[in-house]
C-alpha cells in the first residue's frame, strides 16, 4: 500500500524529512556566511581562535570604533579594530554565543529588520546567552524634545528638533520601553531587566556602554538598557506582533 494519499500528498502522520529538518536549522547560518562574501575567511580565522582560546563568544553589534576586548566587535563599514565587517540584517554567522551587546543600533534599522535581528540573535545565543541593548528612549525624546520645548520656548524649534531626533543620525525607527519588551518577550526572551547606563549584574556585560549621555528626566531615562535571557521563541505572538506591526506602521512606509 502506498505511504501517499490518493491526490499524491504525504500522509498526515509523515514525519519530517531528516535532511530538510537539517538544512531548515542551517540555512539562516549559511545565508549570513554567503553574504560575507569574501570575508568569509576572516569569519574562518575568528572561529579559529576562539575555538583555540576556549573562551566564550561574545558579539559586540555596531561596534564603530568603539572596540571592546574580549569581544568579536562587528560593524558594516572597516573601522580600525572591527573583527568582521558585516551586515548583520543578512544574519549573524555564528552558533553557541554567549552574549550580544548592541549600544545605539537598533534605532538604525528599520522595524522589521530590528525585529529580525533581535530573533537572530535568539537564534545564536546559547541557552542560557544574553542579549543586551542600549538605544534612545522615545518617551525621554517626545517629553524634553518637544513637549517641554514647546510649552517652554519656541513651538517652531520643538518642531525641528523632535524631527531631528526622529530622522537624524540615519534613524530608522525609536523605540520605548513598552514595545521594545513586548518584542523580546515574543522573540523568545525572559528575564527582561531594564537597567542604567553601565550597570549590570553579570560582570561580562557591565561598563560597556561608550556612548554620549544626556541628563534623564523623573521617570524617563535617556536611554533604555535592557538585558534578558533566552528562553523559547513565542512564535504564535511573534506572528501577531509582525502583524499589529505591518498594519500600524510599516504598510504606511513608500514602497
Amino acid at each position: 500500500m502506498s505511504d501517499s494519499t490518493k491526490d499524491g500528498a504525504p500522509p498526515a502522520d509523515a514525519s519530517p524529512r531528516p535532511f530538510s529538518s537539517l538544512m531548515g536549522r542551517a540555512w539562516p547560518e549559511l545565508r549570513a556566511i554567503w553574504h560575507l562574501r569574501h570575508r568569509v575567511i576572516g569569519l574562518w580565522a575568528l572561529r579559529r581562535l576562539a575555538s583555540k582560546r576556549g573562551s566564550p563568544i561574545r558579539l559586540h553589534i555596531g561596534s564603530g570604533d568603539r572596540i571592546l576586548p574580549g569581544w568579536i566587535n562587528i560593524d558594516l563599514k572597516a573601522y580600525p579594530g572591527v573583527d568582521l565587517v558585516a551586515d548583520v540584517t543578512h544574519g549573524l554567522p555564528f552558533t553557541n554565543v554567549s552574549a550580544i551587546f548592541a549600544e545605539h543600533f537598533l534605532e538604525h534599522l528599520e522595524l522589521l529588520h530590528a525585529v529580525g535581528f533581535i530573533c537572530e540573535a535568539h537564534r545564536v545565543l546559547n541557552p542560557s546567552g544574553k542579549l543586551r541593548l542600549s538605544t534612545p528612549n522615545l518617551d525621554w525624546i517626545w517629553r524634553t524634545h518637544y513637549t517641554s520645548m514647546r510649552s517652554g520656548g519656541s513651538p517652531e524649534r520643538a518642531a525641528l528638533i523632535a524631527n531631528r531626533a526622529f530622522y537624524g543620525w540615519r534613524h530608522r525607527f525609536l523605540w520605548n520601553r513598552e514595545l521594545l519588551a513586548t518584542t523580546l518577550e515574543a522573540c523568545g526572551f525572559t528575564d527582561i531587566c531594564w537597567l542604567s547606563y553601565g550597570e549590570s549584574n553579570s560582570s561580562d556585560l557591565r561598563g560597556l556602554e561608550r556612548h554620549e549621555k544626556y541628563p534623564d528626566e523623573p521617570g524617563y531615562p535617556h536611554i533604555l538598557v535592557v538585558e534578558a535571557r533566552k528562553d523559547a521563541l513565542q512564535e504564535a505572538k511573534l506572528r501577531l506582533l509582525k502583524q499589529q506591526m505591518c498594519e500600524e506602521f510599516v504598510f504606511h512606509l513608500p514602497g
